[in-house]
Parts: C-alpha cells; sequence; structure tokens
C-alpha cells in the first residue's frame, strides 16, 4: 500500500515537473525554442546508437539505413524556426521517361498520407518524402520526436517498396497502391 502511495506521488509530482516545462518553453524566445528542439532532436538521435551525422551550424542530422531488399534510405531531420522536418531520399536520381508514372504514383500516396507529402524533384531526378511537424508540437511533447520519425521511417519503406517496384517492373501505379492497401489492410 505505501508503494502505491509512493508511486502516485511519483507521478504526479512528474506530471507537475512537465507542466512547469512546458511554462517555461512557452515563454522562450523563437530562437530558444528553435535551440531547444535541436538539443532536444540530437539527444533522441545520440540515445538510440544510430551512426547519424550532426550538422551543428545548419541544425539537421543525417542518417542511412539498408533496408530488407538492400536498398539505402537517406534522411535528414532539420529544424528551423517553425518546423521539426523529415526528409527521406526515396529514389535519386530516377530513370527518363518514367516521370509521368511518378508523379501519379505519388498523388496517390499525398491522398493517402495524413502527415507528409511525396515530391517529385524534376531538376534534382529525385523523389523524397517530406514531414513538417510544428516546432511547437514538439516543444511541448519532445517525445514525439521519436513517435514522427518512428512513423516516418515505416512510411518511408512503402514509399521506397512502391517506387521501385514502379522502376524495376513497370508496374502500373494504381496497381501498386491497391496491393499496398490490401497488404497494410492483411497487417491490421
Amino acid at each position: 500500500m505505501h508503494y502505491v502511495l509512493v508511486n502516485l506521488k511519483y507521478q504526479k509530482l512528474n506530471k507537475l515537473f512537465k507542466f512547469f516545462k512546458q511554462c517555461y518553453r512557452l515563454q522562450l524566445s523563437q530562437t530558444k525554442k528553435e535551440l531547444a528542439v535541436w538539443n532536444d532532436m540530437k539527444k533522441f538521435f545520440n540515445s538510440t546508437g544510430l551512426n547519424v551525422g550532426v550538422h551543428e551550424k545548419k541544425k539537421y542530422v543525417e542518417l542511412h539505413f539498408r533496408t530488407e531488399d538492400n536498398a539505402t534510405l537517406s534522411f535528414h531531420v532539420q529544424t528551423n524556426e517553425e518546423f521539426l522536418t523529415y526528409n527521406a531520399t526515396i529514389i535519386g536520381p530516377y530513370p527518363q521517361g518514367i516521370t509521368e508514372d511518378l508523379f501519379i504514383l505519388s498523388a496517390h500516396f499525398n491522398n493517402l498520407f495524413r502527415y507528409g507529402t511525396v515530391i517529385v524533384n524534376v531538376n534534382a531526378k529525385e523523389v523524397d518524402y517530406v514531414v513538417k511537424i510544428d516546432l511547437h508540437n514538439i516543444l511541448m511533447n519532445p517525445e514525439k520526436i521519436e513517435l514522427f520519425f518512428q512513423m516516418h521511417y515505416n512510411s518511408s519503406e512503402d514509399v521506397l517498396y512502391a517506387f521501385n517496384r514502379l522502376i524495376q517492373e513497370g508496374e502500373a501505379p494504381a496497381i501498386i497502391i491497391a496491393d499496398l492497401l490490401k497488404e497494410r489492410e492483411n497487417r491490421s
């Protein structure tokens, strides 16, 4: 019984501490808010044990992952005055003659995603998946850095799979999306 009471008091103290920390963070100048999120972001990525490149001047972190099919996903996570931006380079450079299908497939994804946008950059000949989270959302809840990164990573794998299927197999974008939706339904 004594342990339960102590635990309840500890939980209440934690909530009170979090509340005061949020109040403090709200009153910070915009520059200091960005710095606080930047420090939270570095703390998270350093705690993961992943091999990350930290670029202090431009306030971004760079990571590279190998997927199950041996493709490489490159991530670029950056803070600025308004957003915490997660960017994954899905394909780059892509082959000639498939630009229209790339736009169609990206439009299908953009209609499905609640967070983020798949962007076809014709100048750089690459496809990116970008998620922008309001800086205040992260400022008040630093634990969301991990949540959004995990969500971005999982979605990026689906986007990479779909675009690789388009390029390597020449499958129609509508078929790719239908198969992906069916697979997602089977997972849940």
